[in-house]
């Protein structure tokens, strides 16, 4: 597992609790700071890990039963036509210089990602 030297540094490990729209043992939920569309949801556990195959059982439970709750957090809000969701980890995609690699999984409306393709 590819750790940062300094953990503390990683926007994710110890989110501010205004920010958490839901939670569990393991993992929380949040809107995403820089959002595609709306309804762009983060599940993110508290452990830092590169990538799914990293956590624990129970934590792969926790960020599910997230994902199930975010959804219908997100259904509320946007009544999207359905749901696409995948993971990345911190430092994948758009930070190509970051080490901070923590893993997340993001949640969309399918709306955004027809557009997209």
């Amino acid at each position: 597992m590819k750790e940062s030297m300094d953990t503390g540094s990683c926007p994710f490990c110890s989110p501010p609790a205004d920010v958490i729209v839901a939670k569990n043992r393991f993992c929380y939920a949040r809107w995403d700071r820089y959002p595609v569309s709306k309804g762009h949801m983060l599940v993110i556990p508290f452990r830092h890990v590169q990538d799914f195959f990293d956590l624990a059982g129970e934590e792969k439970c926790a960020i599910l039963e997230l994902v199930g709750d975010g959804k219908g957090m997100i259904e509320k809000a946007e009544k999207p036509a359905g749901y696409t969701a995948f993971e990345r980890y911190h430092g994948s995609l758009f930070d190509i210089d970051c080490c901070l690699f923590h893993y997340f999984l993001i949640i969309l409306n399918r709306l955004f990602c027809i557009i997209l393709q």
